[in-house]
Protein backbone atom coordinates (compact mmCIF):
# COMPACT_ATOMS: atom_id res chain seq x y z
CA UNK A 1 0.00 0.00 0.00
CA UNK A 2 1.16 3.64 -0.76
CA UNK A 3 1.39 6.48 1.67
CA UNK A 4 1.88 10.09 0.24
CA UNK A 5 2.79 12.95 2.10
CA UNK A 6 3.09 16.93 0.71
CA UNK A 7 6.08 18.72 1.74
CA UNK A 8 6.04 22.19 0.75
CA UNK A 9 5.15 22.24 -3.35
CA UNK A 10 6.02 18.72 -3.50
CA UNK A 11 4.65 15.36 -2.97
CA UNK A 12 6.52 12.48 -1.55
CA UNK A 13 5.41 8.54 -2.28
CA UNK A 14 6.19 5.67 -0.27
CA UNK A 15 5.83 1.96 -1.08
CA UNK A 16 6.70 -1.14 0.57
CA UNK A 17 5.80 -4.19 -0.65
CA UNK A 18 6.63 -7.65 1.57
CA UNK A 19 9.57 -6.07 3.15
CA UNK A 20 10.96 -4.24 -0.40
CA UNK A 21 10.72 -0.35 0.57
CA UNK A 22 10.96 2.62 -1.87
CA UNK A 23 9.99 6.47 -1.95
CA UNK A 24 10.69 9.16 -4.11
CA UNK A 25 9.42 12.83 -4.43
CA UNK A 26 7.23 14.82 -7.44
CA UNK A 27 6.25 17.88 -7.72
CA UNK A 28 2.22 16.75 -8.43
CA UNK A 29 -0.21 13.97 -6.03
CA UNK A 30 -0.85 12.72 -9.36
CA UNK A 31 2.89 12.25 -10.64
CA UNK A 32 3.22 10.62 -7.23
CA UNK A 33 0.16 8.35 -7.71
CA UNK A 34 1.17 7.15 -11.25
CA UNK A 35 5.06 6.54 -9.92
CA UNK A 36 3.40 4.16 -6.93
CA UNK A 37 1.31 1.78 -8.99
CA UNK A 38 4.15 1.40 -11.29
CA UNK A 39 6.97 0.70 -8.68
CA UNK A 40 4.36 -1.57 -6.16
CA UNK A 41 4.50 -3.89 -9.38
CA UNK A 42 7.80 -3.90 -9.55
CA UNK A 43 8.36 -4.95 -6.12
CA UNK A 44 5.74 -7.19 -6.27
CA UNK A 45 7.71 -9.06 -8.87
CA UNK A 46 10.92 -8.57 -6.72
CA UNK A 47 9.42 -10.27 -3.88
CA UNK A 48 8.76 -13.28 -5.64
CA UNK A 49 12.35 -13.65 -7.18
CA UNK A 50 11.91 -11.54 -10.46
CA UNK A 51 13.85 -8.68 -11.40
CA UNK A 52 12.58 -5.51 -13.26
CA UNK A 53 13.56 -5.47 -17.11
CA UNK A 54 15.32 -1.96 -17.31
CA UNK A 55 18.49 -1.54 -19.65
CA UNK A 56 21.88 -0.52 -18.62
CA UNK A 57 20.97 2.73 -20.14
CA UNK A 58 17.89 3.28 -17.68
CA UNK A 59 20.54 2.35 -14.91
CA UNK A 60 22.87 5.17 -16.25
CA UNK A 61 20.12 7.88 -16.50
CA UNK A 62 19.13 6.91 -13.07
CA UNK A 63 22.15 7.09 -11.36
CA UNK A 64 23.03 10.91 -13.01
CA UNK A 65 19.44 12.02 -11.86
CA UNK A 66 19.45 10.94 -8.23
CA UNK A 67 22.94 10.33 -7.45
CA UNK A 68 25.50 11.92 -9.32
CA UNK A 69 24.59 15.22 -8.04
CA UNK A 70 24.94 14.86 -4.16
CA UNK A 71 29.02 14.22 -5.19
CA UNK A 72 31.59 16.85 -5.56
CA UNK A 73 32.40 15.24 -8.97
CA UNK A 74 29.29 15.66 -10.08
CA UNK A 75 30.66 17.32 -13.17
CA UNK A 76 33.01 14.94 -14.19
CA UNK A 77 30.96 12.08 -13.79
CA UNK A 78 28.09 13.15 -15.77
CA UNK A 79 30.62 13.38 -18.63
CA UNK A 80 32.38 10.25 -17.95
CA UNK A 81 28.92 8.27 -18.22
CA UNK A 82 27.40 10.16 -21.06
CA UNK A 83 30.80 9.23 -22.68
CA UNK A 84 30.65 5.94 -22.05
CA UNK A 85 26.68 5.72 -23.19
CA UNK A 86 27.73 7.33 -26.28
CA UNK A 87 30.75 5.00 -26.84
CA UNK A 88 29.00 1.49 -26.03
CA UNK A 89 25.85 1.60 -27.35
CA UNK A 90 25.12 -2.28 -27.64
CA UNK A 91 26.50 -2.84 -23.93
CA UNK A 92 24.09 0.07 -22.38
CA UNK A 93 21.21 -1.30 -24.40
CA UNK A 94 21.42 -4.60 -22.76
CA UNK A 95 19.19 -5.19 -19.40
CA UNK A 96 20.92 -4.35 -16.61
CA UNK A 97 20.28 -7.42 -14.88
CA UNK A 98 21.93 -9.31 -18.15
CA UNK A 99 25.33 -7.25 -18.33
CA UNK A 100 28.41 -9.75 -17.20
CA UNK A 101 31.60 -9.32 -16.17
CA UNK A 102 32.72 -10.61 -19.49
CA UNK A 103 30.68 -7.71 -21.10
CA UNK A 104 33.04 -5.62 -18.55
CA UNK A 105 35.97 -7.22 -19.35
CA UNK A 106 35.43 -6.32 -23.02
CA UNK A 107 34.66 -2.90 -21.80
CA UNK A 108 38.19 -2.66 -20.04
CA UNK A 109 40.12 -4.29 -22.97
CA UNK A 110 38.86 -1.94 -25.58
CA UNK A 111 39.62 1.00 -23.25
CA UNK A 112 42.55 0.03 -22.86
CA UNK A 113 43.72 0.37 -26.06
CA UNK A 114 42.84 3.93 -26.77
CA UNK A 115 43.48 5.38 -22.84
CA UNK A 116 46.07 5.03 -19.90
CA UNK A 117 44.98 2.55 -17.16
CA UNK A 118 43.98 5.49 -14.39
CA UNK A 119 41.73 6.73 -16.65
CA UNK A 120 40.04 3.17 -16.94
CA UNK A 121 40.59 2.67 -13.53
CA UNK A 122 37.97 6.13 -12.46
CA UNK A 123 35.66 4.99 -15.12
CA UNK A 124 35.49 1.90 -13.31
CA UNK A 125 35.49 3.48 -9.66
CA UNK A 126 32.17 5.39 -11.55
CA UNK A 127 30.54 2.36 -12.93
CA UNK A 128 31.32 0.35 -9.64
CA UNK A 129 29.33 2.85 -7.76
CA UNK A 130 26.46 2.40 -10.23
CA UNK A 131 25.85 -1.71 -10.08
CA UNK A 132 26.15 -1.22 -6.03
CA UNK A 133 23.45 1.26 -6.02
CA UNK A 134 21.73 -0.81 -8.40
CA UNK A 135 22.04 -4.19 -6.58
CA UNK A 136 21.03 -2.76 -2.89
CA UNK A 137 19.26 -0.03 -3.27
CA UNK A 138 17.35 -0.36 -6.57
CA UNK A 139 16.92 -3.95 -6.21
CA UNK A 140 17.31 -4.05 -10.29
CA UNK A 141 19.93 -6.79 -10.08
CA UNK A 142 21.55 -9.55 -7.57
CA UNK A 143 25.04 -8.84 -7.78
CA UNK A 144 27.28 -6.59 -9.41
CA UNK A 145 29.29 -7.93 -12.50
CA UNK A 146 32.13 -5.35 -11.65
CA UNK A 147 32.91 -8.17 -8.65
CA UNK A 148 35.15 -10.05 -10.33
CA UNK A 149 36.66 -7.65 -13.29
CA UNK A 150 40.33 -7.34 -12.63
CA UNK A 151 40.77 -3.36 -13.05
CA UNK A 152 44.56 -2.23 -13.96
CA UNK A 153 46.88 -1.91 -11.27
CA UNK A 154 47.15 1.55 -9.67
CA UNK A 155 50.42 3.64 -11.16
CA UNK A 156 53.49 3.91 -9.31
CA UNK A 157 53.06 7.52 -6.65
CA UNK A 158 55.02 10.21 -7.91
CA UNK A 159 57.85 11.16 -5.55
CA UNK A 160 59.25 13.93 -7.65
CA UNK A 161 60.39 16.47 -5.37
CA UNK A 162 61.27 20.75 -6.43
CA UNK A 163 64.17 21.86 -6.18
CA UNK A 164 65.09 25.45 -5.28
CA UNK A 165 66.89 26.14 -8.62
CA UNK A 166 63.26 25.21 -10.30
CA UNK A 167 61.67 27.62 -7.62
CA UNK A 168 64.11 30.37 -8.71
CA UNK A 169 64.13 30.19 -12.61
CA UNK A 170 60.16 29.97 -12.04
CA UNK A 171 60.04 33.24 -10.51
CA UNK A 172 62.80 34.63 -12.93
CA UNK A 173 60.90 33.69 -15.81
CA UNK A 174 57.58 35.52 -13.94
CA UNK A 175 59.40 38.73 -13.48
CA UNK A 176 58.93 37.82 -9.38
CA UNK A 177 61.28 38.98 -6.98
CA UNK A 178 59.08 38.88 -3.34
CA UNK A 179 56.84 42.12 -4.21
CA UNK A 180 53.24 42.42 -4.89
CA UNK A 181 51.87 40.75 -8.05
CA UNK A 182 51.26 42.89 -10.93
CA UNK A 183 49.75 40.06 -13.52
CA UNK A 184 48.20 36.81 -13.23
CA UNK A 185 51.30 34.37 -13.82
CA UNK A 186 52.98 36.40 -10.78
CA UNK A 187 49.77 35.33 -8.73
CA UNK A 188 50.60 32.01 -10.26
CA UNK A 189 54.03 31.99 -8.46
CA UNK A 190 52.59 33.03 -5.16
CA UNK A 191 50.16 30.40 -5.39
CA UNK A 192 52.56 27.63 -5.93
CA UNK A 193 55.05 28.70 -2.87
CA UNK A 194 51.95 29.05 -0.75
CA UNK A 195 51.10 25.37 -1.61
CA UNK A 196 54.61 24.37 -0.76
CA UNK A 197 54.44 26.37 2.90
CA UNK A 198 50.85 24.76 3.41
CA UNK A 199 50.06 21.59 1.24
CA UNK A 200 47.25 23.50 0.05
CA UNK A 201 45.81 21.83 -2.85
CA UNK A 202 45.68 24.11 -6.28
CA UNK A 203 42.04 24.47 -6.05
CA UNK A 204 41.99 24.92 -1.99
CA UNK A 205 44.36 27.85 -3.06
CA UNK A 206 42.23 28.46 -6.33
CA UNK A 207 38.86 28.87 -3.86
CA UNK A 208 40.34 30.54 -1.08
CA UNK A 209 38.27 33.73 0.02
CA UNK A 210 39.39 36.76 2.11
CA UNK A 211 36.76 35.82 4.89
CA UNK A 212 38.48 32.81 5.75
CA UNK A 213 41.98 34.42 6.35
CA UNK A 214 42.88 34.92 9.66
CA UNK A 215 46.52 36.43 8.98
CA UNK A 216 46.45 38.38 12.77
CA UNK A 217 46.04 34.08 14.13
CA UNK A 218 48.07 32.97 11.15
CA UNK A 219 45.38 30.00 9.60
CA UNK A 220 43.02 29.89 6.84
CA UNK A 221 39.70 27.80 7.23
CA UNK A 222 39.16 25.74 4.08
CA UNK A 223 35.67 25.00 3.82
CA UNK A 224 35.38 22.71 0.60
CA UNK A 225 38.30 20.10 0.74
CA UNK A 226 38.50 17.13 -1.49
CA UNK A 227 37.69 14.83 1.52
CA UNK A 228 33.92 17.30 2.19
CA UNK A 229 36.12 17.86 5.73
CA UNK A 230 36.35 21.26 6.81
CA UNK A 231 39.71 22.24 8.31
CA UNK A 232 41.63 24.90 9.45
CA UNK A 233 45.76 25.31 7.63
CA UNK A 234 48.37 27.24 9.64
CA UNK A 235 50.38 29.15 8.01
CA UNK A 236 54.31 29.78 8.56
CA UNK A 237 55.63 33.11 8.35
CA UNK A 238 56.75 32.70 4.82
CA UNK A 239 52.90 31.73 4.12
CA UNK A 240 51.36 35.18 5.65
CA UNK A 241 53.90 36.91 3.76
CA UNK A 242 53.01 35.95 0.60
CA UNK A 243 49.09 36.20 1.18
CA UNK A 244 49.85 39.91 2.50
CA UNK A 245 50.88 40.21 -1.26
CA UNK A 246 47.79 40.08 -2.16
CA UNK A 247 46.19 41.74 -0.34
CA UNK A 248 43.85 44.42 -1.92
CA UNK A 249 44.06 42.86 -5.52
CA UNK A 250 40.56 41.46 -5.19
CA UNK A 251 37.86 42.36 -1.95
CA UNK A 252 36.13 38.74 -1.87
CA UNK A 253 39.32 36.23 -3.64
CA UNK A 254 42.37 35.97 -2.58
CA UNK A 255 43.55 35.01 -6.21
CA UNK A 256 41.09 36.58 -8.86
CA UNK A 257 42.48 34.14 -11.59
CA UNK A 258 40.26 32.49 -13.64
CA UNK A 259 39.73 28.79 -12.43
CA UNK A 260 39.82 27.89 -16.44
CA UNK A 261 43.05 29.91 -16.85
CA UNK A 262 44.30 28.57 -14.15
CA UNK A 263 46.49 25.24 -15.19
CA UNK A 264 47.21 26.43 -18.57
CA UNK A 265 49.15 29.88 -17.05
CA UNK A 266 51.18 27.14 -15.16
CA UNK A 267 52.14 24.97 -17.65
CA UNK A 268 52.71 27.75 -19.66
CA UNK A 269 54.88 29.29 -16.98
CA UNK A 270 56.56 25.67 -16.55
CA UNK A 271 57.36 25.10 -19.92
CA UNK A 272 59.10 28.44 -20.52
CA UNK A 273 61.54 27.42 -17.86
CA UNK A 274 62.34 23.94 -19.68
CA UNK A 275 61.49 22.03 -16.54
CA UNK A 276 60.26 18.92 -17.14
CA UNK A 277 58.19 16.59 -15.14
CA UNK A 278 56.32 19.13 -12.95
CA UNK A 279 52.64 19.31 -12.06
CA UNK A 280 51.60 22.12 -9.59
CA UNK A 281 50.12 19.18 -7.28
CA UNK A 282 53.94 18.17 -6.91
CA UNK A 283 53.83 21.20 -4.55
CA UNK A 284 52.03 19.05 -2.12
CA UNK A 285 54.67 16.43 -1.62
CA UNK A 286 57.56 18.67 -1.78
CA UNK A 287 55.32 20.55 0.91
CA UNK A 288 54.69 17.18 3.07
CA UNK A 289 58.26 16.36 3.13
CA UNK A 290 59.28 19.99 4.53
CA UNK A 291 56.45 19.48 7.27
CA UNK A 292 57.33 16.59 8.27
CA UNK A 293 61.11 17.93 9.92
CA UNK A 294 58.76 20.33 11.91
CA UNK A 295 55.41 18.72 12.88
CA UNK A 296 54.30 15.47 14.82
CA UNK A 297 52.60 12.59 12.38
CA UNK A 298 49.23 13.89 14.26
CA UNK A 299 49.37 17.64 13.34
CA UNK A 300 50.85 16.74 9.97
CA UNK A 301 47.94 14.44 8.98
CA UNK A 302 45.57 17.31 10.82
CA UNK A 303 47.48 20.12 8.71
CA UNK A 304 46.97 18.68 5.28
CA UNK A 305 43.39 16.75 5.79
CA UNK A 306 44.43 12.74 6.01
CA UNK A 307 42.51 10.76 7.93
CA UNK A 308 44.26 8.16 7.16
CA UNK A 309 47.98 8.23 8.60
CA UNK A 310 49.11 5.36 5.85
CA UNK A 311 48.37 8.14 3.32
CA UNK A 312 50.94 10.46 4.94
CA UNK A 313 53.43 7.68 2.97
CA UNK A 314 52.45 8.65 -0.41
CA UNK A 315 53.67 12.08 -0.13
CA UNK A 316 56.42 11.67 2.51
CA UNK A 317 59.53 11.51 0.10
CA UNK A 318 62.50 12.57 1.87
CA UNK A 319 65.40 11.17 0.37
CA UNK A 320 68.00 8.70 1.87
CA UNK A 321 70.70 11.27 2.32
CA UNK A 322 67.87 13.80 4.15
CA UNK A 323 67.10 10.89 6.47
CA UNK A 324 71.09 10.14 7.12
CA UNK A 325 71.55 13.76 7.95
CA UNK A 326 69.40 13.63 10.64
CA UNK A 327 71.03 10.96 12.21
CA UNK A 328 73.39 10.85 14.95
Amino acid sequence: MASYRQRGTSWRAEVSIKGFRDSATFDTKAQARAWASKRETELREQAEGKLPDYTFTEAIDRYMLEVSPKKKTCENELKRLNAFKNKFPKLVAKPIAMVTTDDLVRWRDARLKEVKPATVRRDGNILSGLFTVARREWKWIRESPMADLKMPSPPAHRDRRITEDEIYRLCTAASWDNEKPTNSTQQIIIAFLLAIETAMRAGEIQNLTWNRVFLAERYVTLTETKNGTKRNVPLSRRAVELLEFMADIDKENVFNINHGSFDTLWRKLRDRCEIEDLHFHDSRHEACTRLARKLEVLDLARMIGHKDLRSLMIYYNATASEIANRLD
